[in-house]
């Protein structure tokens, strides 16, 4: 049997199937309610063999929410979003102060200003999720579900760099990877959009240094809808991974 995708990458955790709905899917675990429950954590776990399903109510974090497709659940929930991503308590109503927790006194500084905030979040996307469940998969478990609406990959930068030049394999286009900034976990839902086409960009996310603690050192994500995957799959047995270069490279790093 030839080698998989993921084999070939020496990949260290199996792919992240992405699914989502009407019913929640048995035999698959499901953080307490009451807590954040980071999206970020869910898939570390599903990368490692563990299913996990969540959904609106259980994912307590706003940008988790905003990233899974549930709507603006910034100002569904009266989120204080635009003083915790910019100056924190600096420009935060006094009426407002109660709601920012301890550690995001001083902000997050991913933005130099409230209004600035507001200005990406006209920019990020919104979903309108009509199924209820999301469901985080390993690959060895989508055999048990349909195709997966979108594909996550935890990846270090030499397997990372391969997978974008992957991307143009077939089309010789440049631009086939975006890397926009967005929290941990919201390029699911930029490639949820475009979840039927192999030609739809792939995502590079992780690049949120709040939540970058929960992660190794050297990994970053890169999502795409599964007909990419499914591409990049049957290319790689003779793209770049077949390459002199790519096997000097593993032989270097295993050194």
């Amino acid at each position: 049997m030839s080698e998989t995708l993921a084999e070939l990458l020496r990949m260290e955790h199996e792919p992240v199937g992405v699914f989502y709905f009407d019913e929640k899917p048995q035999d698959a675990y499901e953080l307490p309610s009451g807590k954040r429950n980071c999206v970020v954590s869910m898939m570390l776990m599903a990368a490692k063999g563990k299913p996990v399903v969540t959904y609106d109510e259980n994912c307590a974090c706003a940008g988790g929410a905003v990233g899974l497709g549930f709507g603006n659940a910034f100002e569904r929930r009266g989120h204080p979003t635009r003083y915790l991503l910019s100056t924190g308590l600096a420009d935060m109503p006094d009426d407002d102060r109660r709601t920012l927790p301890p550690h995001m006194v001083n902000g997050e500084r991913f933005f130099c200003s409230p209004s600035v905030v507001d200005a990406w979040k006209e920019e990020i996307p919104y979903g309108d999720e009509q199924s209820r469940f999301v469901l985080f998969a390993p690959q060895s478990r989508w055999v048990e579900h349909r195709r997966p609406d979108a594909v996550v990959l935890l990846l270090n930068p030499d397997q990372l760099s391969a997978v974008v030049c992957m991307g143009s394999f077939r089309t010789g286009k440049a631009m086939q990877t975006i890397a926009p900034f967005s929290a941990a976990c919201q390029s699911i839902l930029r490639v949820r959009q475009d979840r039927n086409s192999a030609d739809a960009p792939m995502v590079m996310g992780m690049f949120d240094v709040a939540q970058r603690h929960q992660l190794p050192a050297n990994m970053l994500s890169l999502t795409m809808s599964h007909d990419r995957f499914v591409q990049l799959s049957e290319d790689a047995p003779t793209s770049c991974l077949s390459s002199q270069s790519w096997k000097k490279l593993v032989r270097l790093r295993e050194q």
